[in-house]
C-alpha cells in the first residue's frame, strides 16, 4: 500500500477534497498527543466509544483523506494494535460532517 503522506495533490483532485492551509501558508505540525483516540472523539461528539471506533474504522477502510498544506493527509491514522486509531486534529469538522450524513 502506498503512503499518502508526501504525495502532492493534482489540481483536479483538490476540487473534490477539503483543503486546509496551503504550501505557501502552512499550518503548524502536530505531535501524537494532538491526535484524538476513540474515547476523546466520543466525548467531543457526544457518541459512545464503540460508535466512535466503528466510524473511525469505516473512514480508515475508505482511506478518507483531506488536503493539508498542499499534501494528502489521512483523516484517521492507524498506529497499530497497541496504540489504535487516531483522528487528525484538523479533520474534526470533516468527521462531524460524516457523522451527520450517517445519521440522516
Amino acid at each position: 500500500m502506498k503512503s499518502v503522506h508526501h504525495a502532492f495533490v493534482p489540481h483536479e483532485s483538490k476540487q473534490n477534497l477539503v483543503s486546509i492551509g496551503s504550501s505557501y501558508n502552512p499550518n503548524k505540525s502536530f505531535t501524537k498527543d494532538d491526535f484524538l483516540p476513540p474515547r476523546n472523539v466520543a466525548k467531543k461528539f457526544n457518541i459512545s466509544i464503540e460508535d466512535a471506533r466503528i466510524v473511525m474504522k469505516s473512514l480508515l477502510s475508505r482511506r478518507a483523506i483531506f488536503v493539508l498544506n498542499g499534501h494528502r493527509a489521512q483523516i484517521i491514522t492507524n498506529l497499530g494494535k497497541q496504540h489504535g486509531l487516531f483522528l487528525h486534529p484538523l479533520a474534526t469538522e470533516i468527521f462531524q460532517e460524516y457523522l451527520n450524513k450517517q445519521r440522516d
